[in-house]
């Protein structure tokens, strides 16, 4: 049977109680990485407040403090997956390109090679503006970086893989989420399109397989148990969102609770759940 939280907290209470080491800076990028978008823009995103929506759905620098959230209180999306956008920024499988040309379409990961120099990360952060969250912005990573927006993780599992049963895996709070097979068209989309990047082309057709994929992302106590690490939260909290998570290290453990990371193609078909606007909520 799996632990409860409270079974739990005794065992990683206490590394949280002195906080946790700022985590050393990335030196390997450039101005001219692909990197600099990541940075938070001083935008103004007043065309954003007058609604619920992102904030709804949403941390982000309107309201999240500076800081991670407890993962699952704002509302899901239709296929019942939490903080899909905002929160932590998170970790695809899939290599950074340029564009979607020669992307594939059939929700498979796009590599280029066993290791990349840099990786998509997706869904914005809780110190970025609203428009870092939309659904079919693409940021980019080196494995070893954390970025600006803070990275974190969420899992992913083949449909026809089985559930991981192992001890260690069985301590974690992780919620696996069926997401149905379908067709939906990835990338910039035509309400969407006056703030679409270069890299958001061109739209085309993806079909994604059925999958499950965790439905909140990893928070620090189940990263804590898994690990032995203690995550850069920058506050005593466990069951907020895991952050300052570097690629390989988010692979790892997903790895160890039965799943892996997902491919790009399927952390957007999950975000979207079948709607086509800026951000899930409007719909």
């Amino acid at each position: 049977m799996r632990k409860k939280f409270t079974q739990l907290l005794p065992l990683v209470l206490f590394p949280f109680l002195w906080g946790c080491p700022e985590p050393a800076a990335d030196t390997n990028d450039t101005a001219s990485d692909p990197t600099d978008s990541m940075e938070p823009s001083d935008t103004d995103d007043t065309s954003f407040a007058a609604s619920d929506c992102p904030g709804s759905v949403a941390w982000f620098r309107d309201n999240a403090e500076g800081i991670s959230k407890e993962t699952g209180l704002l509302l899901p999306n239709a296929f019942g997956l939490y903080d899909m956008l905002g929160n932590t920024i998170e970790w695809t499988a899939d290599c950074w390109h340029d564009t979607y040309n020669g992307a594939p379409v059939d929700g498979s990961v796009w590599t280029d090679g066993d290791v990349c120099d840099y990786y998509v990360i997706r869904g914005g952060c809780f110190g970025g503006p609203a428009s870092m969250l939309r659904v079919s912005r693409r940021e980019a990573a080196t494995p070893t970086q954390y970025g600006s927006c803070a990275t974190g993780v969420r899992c992913a599992r083949d449909a026809d893989a089985p559930e991981d049963t192992d001890a260690a895996a069985q301590l974690t709070n992780l919620i696996w989420v069926a997401i149905p097979p379908g067709t939906f068209d990835m990338g910039c989309t035509q309400e969407d399109s006056d703030a679409c990047m270069d890299n958001e082309f061109p739209v085309r057709e993806v079909s994604v397989a059925a999958f499950f994929m965790t439905a909140t992302e990893v928070t620090a106590i189940d990263y804590f148990t898994i690990t032995g690490n203690t995550p850069n939260t920058e506050q005593s909290c466990p069951s907020c969102a895991a952050n300052h998570i570097t690629m390989t290290d988010a692979m790892a453990f997903c790895e160890a609770v039965g799943g892996r990371l997902p491919t790009e193609a399927e952390w957007e078909y999950a975000a979207r759940a079948g709607t086509t606007g800026a951000f899930y909520c409007e719909e």
